[in-house]
């Protein structure tokens, strides 16, 4: 089960785009102002899979991108996530706005 087509059914020009391309990627950094990378956070869900924000922070790494992950429980990251931007008009809430998930 997936939110798409297996990637042994992909054609190969698609493949081809997704190939961890570390030169390249530090080439498109550069172009983009980072030459030396950067640093970021991403927070997640500790109940998600902390193992794949593993394997996507050591890919990042290659190429010069310093990303820490922030692991909350859940009450608090639907709080930061979803409650925390409930001023932005293009974020839903769980609650408290018309467009409201409950």
């Amino acid at each position: 089960m997936g939110w798409g087509f297996p990637y042994q059914e992909w054609p190969q020009d698609l493949k081809d785009e997704y190939v961890y391309n570390p030169t390249k990627s530090k080439k498109l950094l550069a172009e983009a102002g980072y030459p030396n990378g950067f640093k970021t956070n991403i927070v997640a869900d500790n109940v998600g899979d902390m193992e794949l924000l593993q394997i996507i922070k050591n890919y990042l790494s290659g190429v010069g991108i310093d990303m820490e992950i922030r692991p909350m429980d859940s009450v608090s990251w639907y709080d930061y996530v979803l409650l925390g931007h409930k001023t932005r008009p293009d974020v839903p809430t769980l609650r408290g706005s018309s467009r409201s998930f409950l």
